[in-house]
């Protein structure tokens, strides 16, 4: 658990700490006092890019050059995640130690529910993509890293192939594509089936060029072998990386199986409550895969998110497995049914 956070030039934050007295922190304050902010500065602890996914340079405070945030876990560990100008992003340190932002994910689980994912089943595949990748990394800490280098290996060749690239150059780039490329597919079809055992309401079925071929049991080599076949034989196409397909453009399908039908097709409520099921489904998961990782689930502007009755069967639920929870809202009295639970006035 993070038992302080520490917040310097962040958003609107100069300076902030939060040293819980509780195991659960309800942030209470006024819209635009920066509640979502400092969830936004958890959000980032994973190494990932964060739930808004904007540049450090939008996260800094308005007129600063850097900014940082610091959790102290209660096993002991030091968790930074900062940035200043001149850097290319964000950096990462462990105990004060320079370190790679994927090797966070070792350290902690990072979930949230925000109100963007109330539109998570009928949104951009690319924003579907970025959430079940964040949830995934829960699982798998290598997932992250894998994912931000698929996009840069994809990066590169695109811009190689702009510029009369030698062809054995682009041999070597395509090759470490297809072998990053599968191995996000890999993870993405291991938590999925994992996730049944949990998430008992619904399915998720990861919707791709690769991942398809790995739940019918095709090997990982034969995928690789025609991945590398397809992008040598698409090298014509020069434009964006987008353009070709591959792991970088699977779409997640979650099937409500009380309905049988798809949760883009169900009425927002029905959204919502699978959406709960689901976070609650992947939390049951991280606890027995990681059982002495932190899971920290973040929920922004609960008191609109989800009704009281799933508001009390999320919190129970997180409880059991010793998640702790950082939520936001305007009205105290929204959580009356959160346990082991600290209001903490934000602005």
């Amino acid at each position: 658990m993070i038992k302080r956070l520490t917040l310097t030039n962040f958003r609107n934050h100069e300076t902030l700490r939060i040293e819980p007295a509780a195991k659960n922190i309800i942030l209470i304050g006024s819209n635009g006092a920066g509640k979502t902010n400092i969830l936004e500065a958890l959000s980032l602890l994973n190494g990932g890019t964060g739930f808004r996914k904007d540049a450090p340079t939008e996260m800094a405070r308005f007129n600063q050059n850097n900014f940082a945030a610091v959790a102290d876990l209660a096993d002991g560990n030091t968790v930074t995640v900062h940035w200043e100008v001149g850097m290319p992003g964000r950096r990462a340190k462990i105990n004060d130690e320079f370190s790679i932002l994927s090797e966070l994910a070792h350290l902690v689980s990072i979930i949230w529910l925000t109100p963007r994912e109330n539109m998570l089943f009928s949104d951009a595949p690319s924003v579907r993509r970025a959430f079940f990748d964040n949830m995934i990394a829960g699982f798998d800490s290598h997932h992250i890293g894998r994912v931000m280098r698929l996009n840069k290996l994809l990066s590169e060749r695109a811009f190689a192939l702009r510029n009369n690239p030698d062809s054995g150059w682009m041999d070597i780039i395509e090759e470490n594509i297809t072998a990053t490329a599968v191995a996000v597919a890999d993870a993405r079809v291991r938590w999925a089936t994992e996730m049944s055992h949990f998430f008992e309401d619904g399915e998720i079925r990861p919707d791709g060029l690769m991942e398809p071929q790995l739940i019918d049991g095709i090997k990982p080599s034969d995928i690789e072998l025609e991945y590398r076949r397809y992008l040598s034989d698409n090298r014509f196409l020069t434009a964006e990386k987008q353009v070709i397909d591959g792991a970088h453009k699977t779409d997640f399908l979650i099937l409500n199986k009380l309905l049988r039908i798809y949760a883009d097709k169900t009425s927002s409520g029905q959204q919502k409550m699978i959406l709960g099921k689901l976070v609650i489904a992947n939390a049951k998961l991280l606890a027995v895969k990681n059982p002495t990782r932190p899971i920290i689930m973040l929920l922004d502007e609960a008191d609109g998110h989800l009704d009281a009755h799933a508001r009390g069967e999320l919190f129970r639920a997180l409880d059991e497995i010793g998640a702790q929870v950082w939520m936001t809202g305007t009205d105290a009295s929204t959580f009356k049914d959160a346990k082991n639970a600290e209001i903490v006035p934000i602005g």
